[in-house]
């Protein structure tokens, strides 16, 4: 990323915060209520404004959120990839003296239940499907197919329209910061590495930074 664009996303970052705060910024926010918190996503989820680190690792901008199909939970649109999750909380974190640099919003979800289409590892944070209705899952790879399936008459039938790839957040939390962030600059943390912090800990691992770059 060009020092240009760092500028232009970080003043974005600046104004839809003041945007969404109607200008009192607050050193913290926590919210619960799933649809206040599908919409403050939908707020930041503008296209190239922020980045968002996965559970298990690596990272993707969030372009929008939704309510889910499937109860309690809500989806994450990266541009078209899904991922469903059982949000527990949302929360947002600022920093005295940081000009919102290092701002971000941290995800925390609640255990989702394995789908039962094929076991997953205990170790892995998610689970990839391929969803033919709303809640009637595959295999991932089912997708490939040529078709879908024969009818009565031995025809082969295309897709159902609203089938599509889906993850399931099986587990863990996701931290969002501005595109342009000395976070997201830092390679290590596409290893996510906020997993092995609740959200006091990893709030004072970044105050740490804070203080360290003043």
């Amino acid at each position: 990323m060009n020092d240009d664009f760092n500028l232009k996303n970080l003043e974005q970052w600046r104004t839809v915060l003041s945007e969404l705060f109607s200008g009192d910024i607050p050193l913290r926010k926590v919210w619960h209520n799933r649809n206040e918190i599908i919409d403050v996503l939908n707020k930041i989820g503008v296209e190239n404004l922020n980045h968002v680190f996965f559970a298990g690792g690596g990272g993707l901008d969030l372009t929008a959120a939704r309510i889910s199909h499937e109860n309690e939970c809500i989806e994450l649109d990266f541009d078209g990839l899904i991922e469903i999750a059982k949000v527990k909380s949302l929360s947002f974190n600022s920093f005295e003296n940081d000009d919102l640099k290092w701002a971000y919003f941290r995800i925390d979800t609640y255990p989702l239940k394995q789908s039962g289409v094929y076991e997953v590892d205990a170790n892995e944070y998610t689970e990839q499907l391929f969803e033919l209705f709303p809640g009637e899952y595959v295999d991932y790879g089912f997708a490939d197919s040529p078709f879908w399936k024969y009818d009565s008459e031995g025809n082969t039938l295309p897709f159902p329209e609203e089938s599509r790839r889906i993850s399931r957040c099986l587990r863990g939390s996701y931290v969002i910061f501005a595109k342009a962030s000395i976070y997201n600059r830092i390679p290590e943390t596409y290893n996510a590495i906020h997993r092995f912090h609740n959200e006091e800990s990893f709030r004072a691992m970044i105050q740490k930074a804070v203080n360290e770059a003043e």
